[in-house]
């Protein structure tokens, strides 16, 4: 999904943070959510505070790595947050504004896409 930065007037896809989006982050959220469920050890003392605590890592994890697949919302040109999408409307006007070449499909899809 192709994302317009309002800053340089960047048109491609966002980049995340050191964190935001991080595979590898999310990945340890969730084996150490799910450790902590298979675990008996409960270091609340309760229970359903333990389960809750897991739950929110393994949720936290699963975020971070939908967001490594989407893409982030930093532009890679200057470093300004947020990006906008390039169908929303603020873009829309910026793109007509600055008179861009919106582009039809991103690069990544270009390459992998079937020839007839």
């Amino acid at each position: 999904m192709s994302k317009l930065c309002p800053k340089c007037f960047y048109i491609g896809r966002g980049k995340n943070g050191p964190l935001n989006g991080s595979f590898v982050v999310g990945a340890v959220f969730v084996l150490i959510g799910i450790y902590g469920l298979t675990n008996q050890d409960f270091l609340f003392g309760s229970y359903a505070l333990w389960v809750a605590t897991n739950a929110i890592l393994i949720a936290l994890g699963i975020i971070r790595i939908v967001e490594h697949f989407v893409g982030g919302s930093l532009c890679p040109k200057c470093g300004f947050k947020p990006m906008l999408k390039v169908e929303s409307p603020e873009a829309i006007k910026l793109i007509k504004e600055h008179d861009f070449e919106q582009p039809e499909t991103e690069p990544e899809l270009q390459q992998n896409s079937p020839g007839l």
